[in-house]
């Protein structure tokens, strides 16, 4: 509630109106894709002919003509009569334009509403927005204001896409006269004029109340400044001739032109505009309506993606005084130096050797293991397909239902039962020794299903495989990692785990449909093979093993190993910690006992509950059997694969954020969004029986899936392990991993084994209903009982349990 109270909300809210012009502005530039196919046919054509290439190409290409001409007017009108009032002009013509593709049918109007919608609908918020969003900003956030107008372009991109081939041509542009009239009712009653130019124009107390309306605080001391500096800047204000006199302004000029230039020549134009004749022309296995959907959804989450890193993955410079200043300031580069008189290159050399690389290595290396848990876990998703028909089926006939149901929940009843067991080896003879003991059964049972044709065999390979695999790595891993860790980047290398399983993930479902049978769980032994060489020779024991063990010198070596510069005094501290903890070491009722810890052992196994109620399971044990029932417009094995690249991204997202957003608000945001991505698939269901022709939503499930699968890897998917090794101390860390990732795995079995039956005795709808109310009680769970641990020490986690 602190947090949320400390929250701009207003000066978000202003930036989210003002960039409803850039939303509209994504829209007018996508228009082209889903309406040029129209008006090239008879169907659904406001014209008396279809358009001819000529007459397609003026029509697409004057939005980029009129856009030309927007900047100078623009600009001019933004200097003259103020950035807001420029805003509020260019959207009447914006909404004129869209009515006239709506209800004109006359070419030459065509032409004229795609030319004034690139003056007023490109060129101007192309050209005001950023100036708005730069005034209006705060130094913190001015990289993720500045983001929101290519978000809200990728938004209007989406929509176009999304909405155009399923609508009239008339409809559709009607739709698009909503984001620029709610931009003109709102922003013209709420939203103030930007502070820097009310000063420009004498009006301090008016730039007073702007800026105190978008602040929180006393503005006095800001409003000096800003005031200073527009004085300064206007009494030597010029123009093109001082840009060319002046070499800073010069090469300002040419470096701002030059990536402009550079993103045009991008084809991003081109692949807009013409983006669904390009998929016909293809002839795609996709149809192009959902092909350009698809394209939409990700442009958009990169975007987002893009809005929230953009403050924290910097290496910028500036020059000062003689002096480059950089100021990286991410969990990569945990660097904050100065480097008089020294080069671009020289500085950049200088952050890479501030990295931990052997760190990162070994982090890579161990989680070679969590690739297999990936694998192991998506595995059913191509293979029992397989097993359900006679063709590739290596037992020699097809499994009926409650076959292949145990053959993929047994993988999560042997996951229950090895925490337990790897909890005890982690203990008695050390985490790595236990990682290494796991490899070779891993090993020995991908040989038993490519190579053997008894199905009970095929039962014990997949029970030992959840022992192995899978149990054992998600208890010990995030063990591992936790004690390997610097504080400023446990995060990070906390969401490795969930990083290396979705790669996991998008192995089994890229490769698993496209090889035989006993091809691919022949390649599925590499990653364990691998892991078991590099790991054994590489890389160390952790030092908080070493210290329990009384093994001072080779835990100050696995120390040095895994840390640059001296260690000394983080392996006094690190001694002090492990002893006085071992002085307490308990079990289960020392967690019973001890209120700190029943709550984090609540707080750790709550998460692991919800994460698996939120599907995941279901969704990646029957992935390709839920879209050959969905009758998605796209084949079930090219869906698998997108489903599997987005997942990717997501835990990429993660851990390029989580060190930086937190992980409270990335548990609640994800876990909200899978709610609803699960509702919406519940209702896509049930449409589908009671519909008679359900085609034009076979997109839906698709386009769910995407979003339920990036959300599900950016918080609860990753994050649930990353606090699992934050959150409790190493004398009770082993027991309380291994119930942690019992109770994970109790209800990944049920959901698992369960979802088969749900679906033959009601049907997919109600399934999904219910793992969307659970979900729900998820959401309530996190928001009541998951602390912030961003940041924080053991003992302050601790202090926080208390």
């Amino acid at each position: 509630m602190q947090y949320l109270k400390r929250f701009n909300w207003f000066l978000y809210f202003s930036a989210s109106i003002v960039n409803l012009t850039s939303l509209t502005c994504g829209i007018a530039f996508a228009w082209s894709s889903p309406m040029l196919p129209k008006l090239q046919s008879t169907s659904d054509n406001p014209l008396d002919h279809p358009l001819m290439e000529d007459e397609i190409s003026w029509v697409a290409s004057l939005l980029s003509l009129g856009a030309i001409v927007g900047p100078y007017a623009a600009g001019y009108l933004a200097d003259t009569i103020g950035r807001k009032k420029t805003l509020i002009i260019s959207a009447v013509p914006t909404i004129a334009s869209f009515f006239i593709l709506a209800f004109a049918k006359n070419l030459y109007l065509y032409y004229v509403a795609r030319f004034v919608l690139g003056l007023t609908s490109i060129g101007t918020p192309l050209t005001i927005v950023p100036m708005f969003i730069g005034e209006f900003a705060e130094l913190h956030n001015r990289g993720t204001l500045g983001c929101f107008t290519v978000l809200y372009v990728s938004l209007g991109f989406l929509f176009s896409f999304t909405i155009g081939p399923y609508v009239t041509f008339q409809t559709f542009n009607l739709l698009c006269s909503i984001a620029p009239t709610t931009f003109l009712i709102i922003f013209t009653l709420f939203i103030p004029e930007t502070p820097t130019y009310l000063i420009a124009k004498d009006n301090l107390e008016e730039a007073k109340k702007s800026l105190v309306k978008i602040r929180m605080g006393p503005v006095d001391h800001e409003l000096l400044t800003m005031e200073r500096s527009v004085k300064s800047y206007l009494a030597s204000k010029g123009g093109l001739g001082d840009i060319l006199r002046t070499r800073s302004l010069l090469k300002a000029s040419f470096v701002s032109m030059s990536l402009m230039v550079i993103q045009q020549l991008t084809a991003m134009t081109v692949v807009t505009f013409y983006l669904q004749f390009i998929f016909e022309i293809a002839n795609s296995t996709i149809s192009p309506d959902v092909a350009v959907i698809i394209i939409g959804v990700v442009q958009f989450f990169g975007a987002l993606a893009s809005a929230l890193v953009v403050d924290k993955l910097v290496i910028g410079s500036s020059k000062s005084k003689g002096r480059i200043i950089v100021r990286p300031d991410s969990s990569f580069l945990h660097i904050k130096h100065y480097y008089p008189r020294r080069s671009f290159d020289e500085i950049t050399m200088q952050c890479l050797k501030q990295i931990n690389w052997f760190l990162y290595f070994s982090g890579c290396v161990v989680n070679l293991i969590s690739f297999t848990t990936g694998v192991s876990f998506a595995w059913s998703s191509p293979m029992l397909p397989k097993l359900k028909t006679t063709e590739d089926n290596p037992l020699g006939y097809a499994l009926s239902e409650d076959e292949v149901s145990w053959v993929a929940s047994l993988l999560a009843l042997g996951a229950i039962i090895a925490p337990f067991a790897a909890g005890y080896l982690a203990d008695h003879i050390g985490r790595k020794k236990t990682l290494i003991i796991s490899a070779i059964p891993t090993i020995a049972c991908f040989l038993i299903l490519a190579f053997v044709k008894n199905l009970y065999l095929y039962y014990v390979a997949r029970f030992v495989l959840g022992l192995t695999s899978v149990g054992t790595p998600l208890t010990i891993v995030p063990m591992f990692i936790g004690e390997f860790a610097e504080l400023h980047n446990r995060g990070t290398l906390g969401g490795f785990t969930i990083l290396y399983v979705s790669l996991g993930f998008l192995f089994s479902f890229a490769v698993g449909p496209f090889t035989s049978f006993q091809t691919f769980n022949l390649l599925c032994l590499i990653a364990p093979v691998t892991f078991l060489i590099i790991f054994t020779l590489f890389v160390p024991e952790t030092p908080g093993y070493l210290i329990a063990k009384d093994n001072l010198e080779e835990a100050k070596k696995a120390l040095a190993k895994i840390r640059i510069g001296p260690v000394d005094k983080e392996i006094l501290i690190m001694e002090s910690t492990v002893k006085s903890y071992l002085a307490s070491k308990g079990g289960i009722r020392d967690i019973l006992k001890t209120k700190s810890l029943l709550k984090a052992a609540c707080v750790s196994m709550g998460l692991m509950i919800t994460q698996q109620l939120t599907a995941i399971s279901v969704m990646t044990f029957y992935l390709q059997f839920i879209f050959e029932s969905a009758n998605s417009n796209i084949a079930p094995n090219i869906a698998t694969i997108i489903i599997g690249v987005v997942q990717l991204f997501g835990s990429l997202s993660s851990t390029l954020i989580v060190d930086k957003v937190g992980r409270r608000p990335l548990l609640l945001s994800s876990t909200i969004i899978t709610c609803l991505s699960l509702l919406v698939l519940s209702i896509y269901f049930y449409l589908l029986i009671h519909l008679d022709d359900a085609s034009n939503i076979g997109w839906l499930p698709i386009i769910t899936l995407v979003i339920y699968r990036l959300a599900y890897g950016i918080g609860i998917g990753s994050l649930a392990q990353t606090i699992l090794s934050e959150i409790f101390p190493p004398h009770v860390k082993s027991v309380a991993s291994s119930l942690t990732v019992c109770s994970c795995f109790v209800f990944s079995f049920g959901t698992s084994k369960i979802f088969p039956l749900l679906v033959s005795a009601v049907d997919n709808w109600f399934a999904f209903l219910l793992f969307a109310v659970c979900n729900a009680a998820g959401i309530i769970f996190i928001w009541i009982m998951v602390p912030e641990t961003k940041g924080k020490t053991l003992d302050e986690i601790v202090r926080a349990f208390e």
